[in-house]
C-alpha cells in the first residue's frame, strides 16, 4: 500500500511535552545545505522556464526531537499546522514525516465562493480570475470572489511550479518538497458532475417511522488548502531532520547574482526554522541556536524497522501522557496542547432500526436495476472541547495505517488514520488501491488467519471488491494512455488494528495532456465510499442519507510543485469544529446484504476512531478544563 512516507521510531509516549529537553540548546548537531550552489549554477540553466521555485534543504540530526513533540511546538506559534505520518501493519514506519506551519496561503472553497487569506499580493492577485469580488479584507489580506477553485489551485501552483531535481541528477529529495496540503471534501463531487450539485437541494429524509432527522450540523467547506513552501521533514531511514524552504528562481536563471541572493535568502528561512526547533518551550526567549559542524556522517547505521507485533484490536490501548501537563508552560504552549474531553456521549444518527430501513430502500434500487452497489454511512456526533492533539496521539499508536494526518486551522481540526489511498500520482503514474471487503482482527493469530481464509471465500465480499477494482479500470482509464491501464497485486489481504481488507492495486500512464486535477476528477469520490454506477449511487446516498458527508468520502492530502499528488480516502477520521465532533463510517451494500450486519460493520469501522476519543478523554483531568 502507498503512504504519505512518514516517520517515526520514537514512542511518543515516553517523555512529555515539559521534558523538552534544554540540552536543545547546547547539543552538538551537523548541518549541510543541499543542493549546492554550485551544483544550482549548474543545472539553472537546464530548468524548464514555467518553473518559477526550486528546494533547497538542511539536514541535522533527528534524534534529539520526535514529530509529535515538533507539531505540539509549531501549534504554539501557528493555529494553521499539520503533520503526515505512516505506517505499515504495526511493522514499519514510512520514510517520511512531514509537518508544516505558517502558511503562505488558506485557500478555500464553498457556496460558489473561493476565499483566499495570504500576505503575499500575486497571491490576492488570482482574484482577477474570479468572476465577482464580493469581500476584500484589507486588515486580514483575505479576499472572497466566485470563481471555479480548480482553477485558482491550478494558478497557485503555477506561480510555484518546481522541477524535479532526480532529473537532474539530484537525489534524496523527499517525495513532498512543498505545496497545497489540506483536503477535497465529498461534496466536491459537485464540482465534476453538475446533477450531483446538492447544495442547493439539500433536504432531510423521511424515515420508516415517519419523522424527519435531523440535519447534519458540520459545515466543513468543499475545498480547503493552505500552501507551504517551507517544510520539516522527519527522515527515518537516514535518522535525519530536514528543513526544507522553496528558494525564487527568477526569470534569467543564468543570473549569477540573483541565484546566490535567493540562496542566501532560503539559507535564512531555514536557519529561521531552526531557530524555533530549538528553543525550550519553556524558556520562548531562548535565542541561541544548535552548533554546527561541516557535513554529516556519510553512512549512519539505522534500523528503521520496529519489533513485529501480534497485537490485536482487542489489546489495550496505551495511554498516552497527559499533554495538560503543558499548562506549567507559557500560555501560548499551554493552549496549544489543551487536552480533549467528550462532554456528551457519541450518539449515532441512524439507530440499528432506521439503518435497516434506509439498507432495505438500497437493496429495491439495486434489484430495480438502478445500480449493482452503494455505500450507506452512519454518523456519530457528540459535544467535546479541547484539542484533538491527544485523539491523534492515540489514534497513531492504537491504529497505525499507511496515512495519517493531523490537520489545524482557525476553526477545524481534523485527525485520522486512512487505510485507504484515493489517488497517487507519481512521475506520471497514477495509481488507486481498492479496498473493500471486510472483517475485525483475530484475538490470536490462527483466529485471524481465519478470519482472512473466511474473507477471501466470501462471494459477497468478492463480488464487491471485484466491481470496484473495475470501477478503479474504468476510472484511471478516462485519463490514462491507452493500453497502459493495468490491474496488480490483486485481492491481497491487508490488516490494521481493528480490521483487515481486500486489497488490490490499479495504475496507468497519464495522459500528456492531463494534470492532477484531471486524475482526481476522473475517480472522485471513490467507488468504495459510493458504488457503482457511481453518477446514480451518489443519487441514491444523497437521497437516502440526507445528510451532508463533509470530509467523510472526500479526500486528505497534498498536491505537490512539481506536479505530483497523494491523497488518501476519508475515512478513519475525527472531524472538530467548534464545540462539536463527528465520526462516520459506511458499509456496501448489494442485493443480498443483511441490514443488521451492515450496521455492525460501520460499528466495527469506527472503533478505532471511536477508542481514541474516549482514551484521550479519560486520560484528560476535570480540573483542567
Amino acid at each position: 500500500m502507498p503512504h504519505f512516507e512518514a516517520t517515526n521510531t520514537s514512542n511518543a509516549n515516553a517523555f512529555t511535552i515539559a521534558d523538552t529537553p534544554s540540552f536543545l540548546d547546547d547539543s552538538s548537531i551537523f548541518g549541510t545545505i543541499c543542493p549546492t550552489l554550485d551544483t544550482l549554477h549548474k543545472i539553472a540553466p537546464q530548468i524548464p522556464k514555467e518553473c518559477k521555485k526550486l528546494p533547497i534543504y538542511k539536514e541535522l540530526y533527528a534524534d534529539f526531537i520526535t514529530p509529535i513533540m515538533a507539531i505540539a511546538l509549531l501549534k504554539s506559534r501557528s493555529q494553521n499546522a499539520f503533520l503526515l505520518e505512516s505506517m505499515q501493519d504495526r511493522k514499519q514506519w514510512g520514510r517520511y514525516s512531514f509537518l508544516g506551519f505558517e502558511p503562505s496561503a488558506h485557500i478555500s472553497y464553498s457556496n460558489g465562493v473561493v476565499r483566499l487569506e495570504s500576505n503575499e499580493q500575486k497571491l490576492l492577485d488570482l482574484a482577477r480570475f474570479g468572476k465577482k469580488v464580493s469581500k476584500h479584507h484589507a486588515q486580514s489580506n483575505t479576499i472572497e470572489f466566485q470563481a471555479n477553485p480548480k482553477e485558482i489551485l491550478r494558478e497557485v501552483l503555477k506561480l510555484y511550479k518546481s522541477p524535479n531535481l532526480a532529473q537532474y541528477g539530484i537525489e534524496n529529495i523527499p517525495s513532498f518538497s512543498g505545496g497545497l496540503v489540506g483536503y477535497f471534501a465529498y461534496e466536491y463531487i459537485g464540482l465534476i458532475e453538475e446533477k450531483l450539485d446538492f447544495a442547493k437541494t439539500q433536504k432531510s429524509i423521511i424515515d420508516s417511522t415517519s419523522h424527519t432527522k435531523a440535519q447534519n450540523p458540520t459545515q466543513t467547506k468543499d475545498i480547503e488548502f493552505m500552501l507551504f513552501d517551507s517544510l520539516i521533514i522527519f527522515d527515518n531511514l537516514a535518522q535525519k531532520l530536514l528543513l526544507l524552504t522553496n528558494i525564487d528562481l527568477d526569470k534569467n536563471k543564468t543570473s549569477t547574482d540573483s541565484l546566490k541572493n535567493a540562496y542566501i535568502q532560503g539559507i535564512k528561512k531555514l536557519e529561521s526554522i531552526e531557530e524555533i526547533l530549538c528553543q525550550n518551550p519553556s524558556s520562548p526567549s531562548t535565542k541561541e541556536k544548535i552548533s554546527k559542524e561541516q557535513s554529516l556522517p556519510q553512512n549512519p547505521q539505522t534500523n528503521y524497522q520496529t519489533p513485529q507485533s501480534n497485537q490485536t484490536a482487542h489489546d489495550k490501548i496505551p495511554t498516552p501522557l497527559p499533554c495538560a501537563i503543558a499548562s506549567s508552560l507559557p500560555n501560548a504552549f499551554a493552549k496549544s496542547l489543551q487536552g480533549f474531553r467528550l462532554d456528551s456521549p457519541l450518539k449515532s444518527h441512524y439507530d440499528k432500526a432506521e439503518f435497516c430501513a434506509i439498507v432495505d430502500k438500497a437493496k429495491h434500487y439495486i434489484k430495480e436495476g438502478d445500480i449493482f452497489q452503494v455505500v450507506l454511512s452512519n454518523p456519530l456526533h457528540a459535544k467535546a472541547s479541547g484539542s484533538l492533539f491527544d485523539v491523534y496521539r492515540v489514534l497513531r499508536t492504537s491504529n497505525p495505517s499507511p496515512y495519517m494526518f493531523y490537520l489545524t486551522s482557525s476553526d477545524l481540526e481534523i485527525a485520522g488514520a486512512s487505510p485507504e489511498t484515493l489517488l497517487k500520482l507519481q512521475n506520471g503514474t497514477i495509481y488507486t488501491y481498492p479496498l473493500a471487503g471486510s472483517r475485525p482482527r483475530g484475538s490470536t493469530p490462527i483466529q485471524d488467519e481465519n478470519l482472512a481464509k473466511e474473507l477471501l471465500s466470501d462471494e459477497k465480499e468478492l463480488s464487491e471488491h471485484n466491481m470496484l477494482v473495475d470501477l478503479g479500470r474504468n476510472d484511471i482509464g478516462r485519463v490514462a494512455k491507452v493500453g497502459s491501464v493495468k490491474v496488480e497485486q490483486y485481492q491481497n489481504i491487508v490488516r490494521y488494528s481493528h480490521i483487515m481488507h481486500i486489497s488490490s492495486r490499479v495504475s496507468g500512464i497519464l495522459r500528456e495532456d492531463k494534470d492532477a486535477f484531471n486524475a482526481l476528477d476522473s475517480i472522485f469520490p471513490a467507488g468504495t465510499l459510493s458504488g457503482a454506477p457511481k453518477i446514480r449511487a451518489c443519487e441514491i446516498i444523497h437521497e437516502l442519507e440526507g445528510t451532508n458527508r463533509g470530509i467523510y468520502g472526500g479526500a486528505i492530502g497534498y498536491l505537490d510543485f512539481s506536479g505530483n499528488m497523494d491523497m488518501c480516502i476519508g475515512i478513519r477520521l475525527v472531524v472538530k469544529q467548534g464545540d462539536e465532533v463527528s465520526v462516520r463510517s459506511g458499509a456496501g451494500i448489494v442485493y443480498d446484504s443483511d441490514g443488521e450486519k451492515e450496521f455492525v460493520e460501520t460499528q466495527n469501522k469506527a472503533k478505532a476512531v471511536i477508542n481514541a476519543l474516549q482514551t484521550a478523554s479519560q486520560n484528560t483531568p476535570k480540573t483542567k478544563r
